[in-house]
């Protein structure tokens, strides 16, 4: 259920499950409550993975705080792979 047109927007899957926060050419679906850019737009499965993702995630206000999240969580990332390993 695509319901805006399209728009330079950092895609809610790619975002979630390939740290991906560049931006595309993307649509808001208001079935998924997410942005999803074209190659996205027709898989299902990844569309699913990420809806559940998102909904688990710390912090989760409704889309206008994603950006916010991935930033944040990224950060968190590189500071674990920074640490020493024993």
């Amino acid at each position: 259920m695509i319901t805006l047109p399209l728009d330079l927007r950092s895609c809610d899957v790619c975002r979630l499950l390939d740290g991906d926060l560049s931006y595309k050419l993307c649509q808001y679906c208001a079935l998924c409550d997410a942005w999803i850019c074209d190659t996205d737009k027709s898989r299902w499965e990844r569309r699913l993975k990420a809806a559940v993702k998102r909904k688990l995630e710390a912090g989760y206000k409704g889309f206008p705080n994603y950006v916010e999240l991935a930033e944040e969580a990224l950060k968190k990332e590189k500071d674990l792979d920074a640490r020493p390993t024993e």
